[in-house]
């Protein structure tokens, strides 16, 4: 999705998520302790990492206010590193890695390593250390820079992609505000709203074309589906609340109780030769 932010290494950046996922654990085995053992992102120019750092921070914070027990969290990572499904390309790392010699000499990413190592070492973020990291961010984003993307860049924008590259292109850095508990989910959801309201007429109207209609008769028409759609799926809602409400009166109808065995009746014991 093009109005998304994702890592260099096409993973959207979603600190929501974390919190989500931290809640959805904690319901599941509400009695162990969680440690996040990954977190972390891959950002050669270091324009997101900073960002990235302090607003999962901030998601664990809100989970632990939640009552949910974050015991210990692990930044991945310290070093760019190998990455099974994407080979070198991916920079993870809180330190360059430079493998165009045989040193492999590690040069620090110094505003993620110094934001990482101040917040170790007073086991807080303050507000203006998140402030500081998201003003890099955004002033990277109005500055227009570009960052690294380790992910074939395909689509009508160019902007998502699906194949692992070994060597990185580059892809603009997007004006999205995705700080934890700011994250709005687009205003679409499905492919012919994206190709109006994104002013990709020349998509509908080829999709249009194929059907024989035009473009505002098939956005009426595709309206229309999903509205009859979602009033069959409340009537079906409506029929299953009926069934449950009259679920004891077909029982008693097809699936009658067992009547009770008959008591046995007592016989008169035979008398005794003393009764005689």
């Amino acid at each position: 999705m093009p109005e998304e932010e994702y890592s260099d290494s096409g993973r959207a950046v979603y600190p929501d998520g974390l919190f989500h996922l931290l809640k959805e654990f904690n319901r599941r085995f509400p009695t162990l302790p969680i440690i996040i053992t990954e977190n972390g992102v891959a950002d050669d120019a270091d324009i997101i990492r900073p960002a990235y750092i302090a607003e999962h921070l901030v998601a664990i914070a809100a989970a632990r206010a939640a009552k949910i027990p974050v015991a210990g969290y692990v930044f991945w990572t310290v070093s760019d590193n190998w990455e099974w499904a994407d080979g070198y390309c991916p920079k993870f790392g809180l330190a360059s890695v430079d493998r165009s010699t045989d040193e492999l000499r590690r040069m620090l990413r110094r505003s993620s390593f110094e934001l990482l190592r101040a917040v170790a070492a007073s086991k807080v973020l303050t507000q203006a250390q998140a402030d500081d990291a998201w003003a890099q961010f955004s002033g990277a984003v109005l500055e227009g820079r570009n960052r690294s993307f380790c992910r074939t860049l395909e689509g009508s924008t160019g902007m998502t992609g699906f194949s692992g590259l070994d060597a990185p292109v580059s892809r603009p850095l997007v004006a999205k505000d995705w700080r934890f508990g700011m994250w709005r989910a687009p205003p679409y959801a499905d492919g012919v709203s994206v190709a109006l309201r994104a002013g990709r007429e020349a998509a509908a109207g080829a999709v249009a074309g194929a059907l024989g209609l035009e473009a505002e008769d098939l956005w009426s028409r595709w309206e229309g589906l999903k509205a009859r759609v979602k009033a069959e799926a409340a009537v079906k809602q409506q029929q299953v609340k009926e069934r449950k409400a009259a679920k004891g009166v077909f029982s008693e109808l097809f699936f009658p109780a067992a009547a009770p065995p008959p008591k046995p009746v007592a016989t008169p014991a035979e008398p005794t030769h003393e009764e005689l």
